[in-house]
């Protein structure tokens, strides 16, 4: 019998015939949930600020009976930067078990982050969770230059220029040679 809960009708005659109906509740839980894993890559294992990261995996019973992965289940994956700060993203499976994360992620941080997919389980699931690192490097900008190129000797010339990708909070020194 499958664990949940059930009501159970019970009616009750006595020897003078008369009938008393008593509904019950019945819950059956299961001891013995079968056994997961989680698997987590994450790809690839260094970047540059800016690049973005893929997340993919596959949720695996490990038990010898035949239980299946229901196709939907659901699977989160969880960023956490390296001053603490959580992202959360939902991921589904697919008939094998297998998940990726379909939203692009573009970590905003320099360091070492952490990535964790987590099964919260079934009724007939235990729940696992596997964790893994990704280190995230300082990116190159480029400061591209909007107006003329070139101008004449002796002319004051206005320099219009935008930074790619934007910084925040971070001091920048440009140097102009005569």
């Amino acid at each position: 019998i499958e664990a949940n809960d059930y009501s159970v009708i019970i009616l009750a005659t006595s020897e003078n015939g008369k009938t008393e109906k008593v509904t019950l509740t019945l819950k059956v839980e299961t001891e013995n949930l079968a056994l997961t894993t989680v698997t987590l890559v994450v790809d690839p294992k260094e970047i540059t600020l800016g690049e973005s990261i893929k997340a993919v995996g596959q949720l695996v019973s490990l038990t010898d009976t035949d239980i299946d992965i229901a196709e939907g289940t659901l699977v989160d994956i969880i960023f956490t930067s390296p001053t603490g700060q959580s992202q959360q993203f939902e991921a589904r499976t697919d008939a094998e078990g297998g998940y990726q994360l379909t939203t692009t992620f573009q970590p905003k941080e320099v360091g070492e982050w952490e990535t964790t997919a987590s099964f919260a389980g079934t009724k007939t699931l235990k729940s696992s969770k596997r964790s893994t690192k990704f280190q995230v490097a300082k990116g190159a900008s480029v400061i591209a230059f909007e107006n003329a190129d070139s101008a004449l000797l002796g002319t004051e010339l206005e320099l219009v220029a935008s930074l790619e990708p934007k910084l925040t909070e971070e001091a920048i020194t440009l140097k102009i040679l005569k």
